[in-house]
């Protein structure tokens, strides 16, 4: 055999030459980059420049483990053990040996300490899997050179060394066929490339106005956006009717999704620089878990949530939309699922979606400052990203960061009150609420109302958690209901016998503003009590509707809360101290005081 391997050689590197040769034949005979030649400037290049790239491959990695340890199996004697008294305690010492290597293995590939698997907890691919080769040259080597010293068939270092070297000596024929061959499969690849440019162009990009160009990879990620259930989301406004004080706020859920997803992205690819172990099956499931976070979205985001239905959050839809999705994909969303429930064992991820300093404030922060035009409200979120790290299990952020941070929480306080919390905004929104709770009531007494058979069933029906639960087709429902529906139902409504649902219907599609007083004391009952009678008597209708006219919201909010996975300032000597204790500047006791305000709006008579 070994007469026929210079020959099986010179086989190769003449099949190489002929590669060469024949791509720059066939590029001449097919110009339109069917084929591509080596022989051209840019084949030379990639073939010299790649030269080393393709050797050092994990297959050279494998083929000299297995080199070495077949050299010390050879020269330990452990393929051919004797009967002396020192090979036979040798055997026995070699057996231990494999038990514990053995036991070892199984305890860092079995739950709860399933560290060699994968994130998912499979063992393939897992890194166990992607190990494998070299833990058993490894473990030859470990058990061949443990059974050559005893039984002194390796009695010494030099004995030991010439062993793996005369192990590598042996396989150097491999080694040339190895690169031989990689080179020729790496040739022809290059040659083919553009044949498979379908398989190539393996992403799609999406021009996000706020962060530039999104790429989203062929696969789950891409299985998500093309869903029905996250397209639906193209057609809920991400500030519900915050236009009507910033124009420009017309952006979507859709949109925040992206741009959250992108973040995360980023946030992934900055902790696994700084060392962080993530498996890729955690990077694309904490990706496809900010994507779908806000999923469950209603109508006009925020403004319906507790009007069409009770008890049962948007978190609590996303959740059973994403199940629903989950099926669909037939469980490739269980650790996305897991992840998002923050069941899964690092917590981290889950930080990444929901805490003080995640993705999805990241991205509202940034995206709602850019379309509402308050520009106070713009933050370095790609310096904060940067800036993470894990220290204790837990998301902090280096203390480099700090500044970051401490305008992120002032620019949070500031959005809150000047855009998401604005007098006008909130006032238009009473307006949607009370029409829709006033058209509710009409139907529930018999009165016919224009509407879609999805806003239909929401009206005509009190939905909550228990109802979800029990009624199959009310997801569905729901999935099919957006800020379309409401605004072709008001559209209607303006025209309707009923004077109240009329008013309040055109006073939506005219802008027609009720009246807002913002007090930091509830007000009287006695003031409350004049008002109603004024809209009563200048409309002609009875007090008692006059509650769909007028609305008191009392409204709270603290930018943070120490108590509340607070935001954790990592120092160079390893220390971590809460942002509250480490800015010198930060009014924290003023950020997390809960502001209290009172709304009262009613109708402009």
């Amino acid at each position: 055999m070994k007469r026929y391997l210079p020959h099986i050689a010179l086989a190769l590197f003449i099949l190489q030459l002929l590669l060469m040769l024949g791509s720059w034949l066939l590029s001449a005979a097919f110009p339109v980059d069917s084929v591509r030649s080596i022989l051209s400037s840019e084949g030379l290049r990639w073939f010299l420049g790649h030269f080393a790239t393709f050797i050092a491959s994990p297959w050279m990695a494998w083929l000299l483990l297995i080199a070495i340890a077949y050299g010390c199996l050879h020269h330990s004697g452990l393929l051919h053990p004797g009967k002396s008294y020192r090979e036979r305690r040798a055997l026995f010492i070699t057996i231990l040996l494999s038990g514990l290597i053995i036991g070892v293995i199984m305890l860092l590939t079995i739950i709860p300490h399933a560290v060699l698997l994968s994130a998912t907890g499979s063992l393939w691919p897992s890194p166990f899997s992607h190990c494998l080769i070299s833990l058993i040259a490894f473990s030859i080597i470990l058990l061949s050179i443990s059974y050559g010293l005893v039984s002194g068939h390796l009695d010494n270092l030099t004995a030991i060394y010439n062993a793996m070297l005369d192990g590598i000596r042996s396989a150097a024929p491999f080694f040339l066929f190895y690169i031989l061959i990689i080179q020729i499969y790496e040739s022809l690849r290059y040659i083919f490339q553009y044949i498979n440019q379908k398989k190539m162009n393996d992403h799609k990009i999406i021009s996000d106005p706020v962060f530039g160009f999104i790429k989203i990879r062929q696969g789950l990620l891409y299985d998500i956006v093309s869903h029905p259930l996250f397209q639906r989301l193209n057609r809920i406004s991400q500030l519900g009717l915050t236009s009507v004080v910033y124009p420009g706020a017309r952006h979507t859920r859709f949109q925040h999704s992206l741009g959250a997803m992108q973040l995360m992205s980023e946030a992934v690819k900055s902790l696994a620089e700084k060392g962080v172990y993530i498996f890729d099956s955690e990077a694309e499931a904490v990706q496809a878990a900010i994507l779908m976070h806000d999923i469950g979205h209603g109508p006009f985001s925020h403004v319906l949530e507790h009007t069409l239905m009770h008890g049962i959050s948007h978190e609590e839809i996303s959740l059973l939309m994403m199940e629903q999705m989950n099926r669909d994909f037939h469980g490739k969303l269980n650790l996305a699922i897991s992840i998002f429930k923050d069941e899964y064992p690092n917590k981290i991820f889950h930080q990444l979606i929901s805490s003080q300093l995640d993705m999805d404030r990241l991205d509202y922060l940034r995206r709602d400052s850019f379309f509402t035009g308050v520009t106070e409200g713009n933050i370095g979120s790609a310096r904060i990203i940067k800036m993470l790290n894990v220290a204790n299990e837990r998301l902090v952020v280096e203390s480099k960061g700090i500044y970051s941070v401490e305008n992120y929480l002032t620019t949070r306080r500031l959005m809150y009150w000047q855009v998401y919390l604005h007098k006008t905004t909130v006032g238009y929104e009473k307006v949607l609420v009370n029409t829709l709770l006033r058209a509710k009531m009409l139907i529930q007494q018999g009165h016919r109302l224009f509407a879609s058979p999805a806003l239909s069933y929401f009206l005509e029906h009190h939905v909550d958690a228990e109802w979800f639960d029990s009624h199959e087709e009310a997801l569905q429902m729901y999935a099919e209901l957006d800020d379309t529906d409401i605004w072709s139902a008001l559209k209607v409504w303006m025209h309707d016998e009923d004077l109240v649902l009329a008013t309040l219907a055109r006073d939506l599609v005219d802008r027609r503003l009720f009246k807002v007083e913002v007090t930091e004391e509830p007000p009287s009952e006695e003031h409350l009590t004049e008002i109603r009678q004024r809209i009563a008597q200048a409309m002609g209708i009875s007090e008692d509707d006059t509650q769909y006219l007028i609305n008191l919201t009392e409204i709270g909010k603290d930018m943070y809360d120490p108590k509340d996975d607070s935001i954790g300032i990592l120092y160079k000597d390893g220390t971590v101290k809460d942002i509250s204790e480490a800015s010198e500047i930060l009014n924290v006791q003023l950020l997390s005081k809960k502001i209290r305000k009172y709304y009262l709006c009613y109708q402009r008579i």
